[in-house]
């Protein structure tokens, strides 16, 4: 009976980060759209003297360190779903031992 217990939650772990990856991935047009308006956005603030930060108070002075910032939101959730899917992976390994 524990097998089955341990194969269930292998299913369910997999299920569960193919499904974030799979969301993450859907959700590449909006991460696309905020690309575009990062630009138009730090220009405007460098153009007025203001200095972009993040949600640290960090300065955000160079287009590379804004889209380092977007990215690690995208990195978080790619993060995630990896690990759950590695999860389901050893608990299927593990059930079948």
């Amino acid at each position: 009976m524990p097998m089955h217990c341990l194969e269930i939650a292998a299913s369910v772990l997999g299920f569960l980060g193919g499904s974030v990856l799979s969301l993450d991935a859907l959700c590449a047009v909006r991460r696309v759209r905020q690309e575009m308006g990062k630009d138009a956005t730090l220009q405007a603030v460098q153009a007025a003297g203001g200095t972009y930060v993040d949600e640290h108070g960090d300065p955000l002075t160079s287009a590379f360190s804004l889209r380092r910032w977007f990215a690690g939101r995208s990195v978080l959730w790619a993060r995630i779903g990896f690990s759950l899917m590695t999860m389901g992976f050893f608990l299927d390994l593990l059930a079948k031992l």
